[in-house]
């Protein structure tokens, strides 16, 4: 059995992304369900990263959550330092994530 020690990194990218809460967490909560977003993973989040554009505005209709205010909230505390230690692929999304921010 494996432990996600940083899920918060994920779960903030895929909300920059537009994933909605329901793809990403467990139901009535706020908790990242990596059974449920795995899927998303594989598939659609690479080709999202692609097509992410830093600049200019974005078209469409935002929930909360899906902001940069709260993205940016949800990894609060994270140094880049501590992410390359535990794992150098979390340390290479968090660093294009805080980029993106």
């Amino acid at each position: 059995m494996r432990v996600m020690k940083m899920p918060k990194i994920l779960q903030s990218l895929m909300y920059l992304l537009g994933f909605t809460r329901e793809e990403v967490c467990q139901p009535s909560s706020q908790l990242f369900f990596w059974k449920i977003a795995k899927n998303l993973i594989k598939d659609d989040v690479p080709q999202k990263m692609k097509e992410y554009k830093v600049l200019g505005a974005k078209e469409g209709d935002f929930k909360l959550y899906q902001k940069l205010n709260y993205c940016e909230k949800v990894i609060y505390g994270l140094e880049q330092e501590n992410v390359d230690a535990h794992n150098g692929t979390f340390g290479k999304l968090y660093k294009w994530l805080v980029l993106a921010i």
